[in-house]
């Protein structure tokens, strides 16, 4: 189920009437669910509508969706750049600052995109990359799904 970041937001504004959900978006994204399924996972979680999540809560919906997290190693760079860095095929969550992107093999499904950014006459996003988690399909059984 891959959806583009533009239809995961329109679903979140219309159905649901939240925003700042780049959380909800990225979970959406790497675990290959509806916005709505990850919007009511994230919140069984404690997210809270119009308010970001912390990292322990989308990362529990990840792993109990069956994926495991391994951290990537990675130099130094933006948004903008880090596509250079990681393999073209793969699931990541990238960290900025107060934002969470998804990408999944070499796509970005962000607002950050540049992509986006050339459609909505805009500048590729510069901000510093935090951390990198790779999100792997789990080898071991399932116990209880979220």
């Amino acid at each position: 189920m891959k959806r583009t970041f533009e239809e995961l937001m329109k679903v979140g504004e219309k159905y649901h009437r939240d925003t700042n959900f780049c959380t909800v978006i990225a979970t959406a994204t790497v675990c290959e669910m509806s916005f709505s399924k990850a919007y009511y996972k994230m919140k069984q979680q404690g997210r809270r509508d119009r308010r970001g999540a912390y990292q322990p809560q989308y990362f529990n919906v990840i792993k109990a969706r069956g994926f495991d997290i391994k951290r990537f190693s990675f130099n130094s760079c933006t948004v903008h750049k880090v596509l250079k860095q990681l393999p073209s095929k793969g699931t990541f969550l990238i960290n900025v600052s107060r934002h969470v992107i998804a990408v999944v093999d070499g796509v970005i499904n962000d607002w950050s995109d540049e992509a986006y950014h050339k459609n909505h006459k805009g500048k590729p996003c510069y901000r510093r990359v935090v951390e990198i988690n790779e999100i792997i399909k789990s080898t071991k059984p399932k116990g209880r799904v979220l």
